[in-house]
């Protein structure tokens, strides 16, 4: 919501703090989707918390200390639009291919057409992404490519939904919105729609118990 609030507010009154908000909003938004991914990849939630939360903590300041840096050296070295979208755009690709890891690691298993999801909305975020690096003059001086890619990930948001038995998927989506790409081009990288649905919910659904683990 951070993210989206401000990428509003840039997109209305563009000035300096707020195009800092903006952009320091979304990369806050996808090192976090880094630091999820990896929980979920390896399956944390089904581990003793006594004996993986140092680990998590670790991994957490990792990413905190990370974010912290990126954002000193755009606000006290130089503000480089070619390095911001350069470190998100890596740190979102690494999420993808997390992202494609997990769904082909389970999908021997029976737990259904679900784990190909990510992948659905990685090759989505691909594609919607071509909208922001090959650019076209503004439809009627008013509809960009830029404004087309923020519309082309609403669809997003519906993909944590299994269709077949409407149960949630607790992992998260990010970006690129999810796995989040944000990126682009002339310095401008979209928001993400981000779902994360209660973990904790759906494990204490007894028939639900295994068939998400």
């Amino acid at each position: 919501m951070n993210a989206w609030v401000w990428s509003s507010v840039f997109h209305i009154r563009d000035f300096i703090f707020t195009e800092r908000a903006d952009y320091f909003s979304a990369a806050a938004s996808i090192m976090y989707g880094l630091f999820y991914t990896a929980l979920r990849i390896f399956d944390v939630h089904t581990r003793d918390m006594k004996v993986v939360q140092p680990y998590i903590y670790a991994w957490g300041g990792l990413c905190t200390i990370l974010f912290l840096a990126h954002v000193s050296y755009l606000s006290f070295v130089t503000f480089s639009y070619s390095y911001n979208m350069a470190a998100n755009v890596a740190v979102g690709m690494i999420q993808n291919a997390m992202w494609i890891y997990f769904s082909i690691t389970r999908s021997k298993s029976n737990r259904g057409h679900w784990v190909w999801i990510p992948v659905y909305v990685v090759v989505y975020v691909c594609f919607a992404m071509s909208l922001e690096i090959f650019d076209f003059f503004p439809i009627a001086d008013a509809l960009d490519a830029h404004a087309l890619w923020h519309l082309a990930t609403v669809p997003m948001v519906l993909a944590p939904v299994n269709a077949s038995d409407r149960r949630p998927i607790y992992f998260m989506i990010s970006c690129s919105r999810i796995l989040s790409m944000r990126s682009i081009i002339h310095g401008r990288f979209g928001r993400s729609y981000r779902l994360e649905l209660d973990i904790k919910t759906v494990l204490d659904t007894p028939d639900n118990k295994t068939a998400y683990a």
